[in-house]
């Protein structure tokens, strides 16, 4: 399990410490994505939960995620995207203007809502793990498209 920030892996530890990896071994790692200090070909799969968005160098960190990957191999990734529905979608953008009143943290939901507007939609962030030399890539939509699961294949 590897993070950027220190202080997740913090967090993480505290709940393998509690035994949530029910046994499973677990190494924990602060990795910058973006320059991966593995062998290339070295994971059967990688995935991310809403990190992707937050790396200033989206290419290369997919690049690197490729490289590291061996052939067969496989992406996942969860990110916020673009609701479909234009009525979904209209009130999804309405929540990123207005939720830090909602929220009451004003700077973390500003920052939020900054990073999600300029993250690509679906189709625009398929067409980068494509440009990274993914293939069969799809998403599936969750939470009517707020989020969407990406999984990619190394071939």
């Amino acid at each position: 399990l590897s993070d950027y920030t220190p202080a997740m892996l913090e967090v993480a530890q505290s709940r393998l410490d509690a035994g949530e990896a029910n046994g499973v071994p677990v190494e924990l790692a602060v990795v910058d994505g973006q320059d991966i200090p593995y062998e290339d070909g070295s994971f059967d799969i990688i995935t991310m939960s809403y990190g992707i968005r937050n790396m200033p160098e989206r290419e290369r960190a997919l690049s690197e995620m490729y490289r590291v990957l061996k052939p067969g191999g496989a992406l996942c990734v969860l990110e916020f995207s673009t609701p479909p529905n234009p009525l979904m979608r209209l009130g999804y953008n309405l929540y990123l203007r207005w939720g830090k009143i909602v929220t009451g943290d004003a700077s973390g939901f500003v920052y939020l809502a900054k990073s999600i507007k300029a993250f690509p939609d679906q189709k625009g962030f398929t067409r980068m793990l494509k440009n990274a030399g993914f293939s069969r890539v799809e998403y599936t939509n969750v939470t009517f498209g707020v989020a969407a699961v990406h999984i990619a294949y190394k071939e």
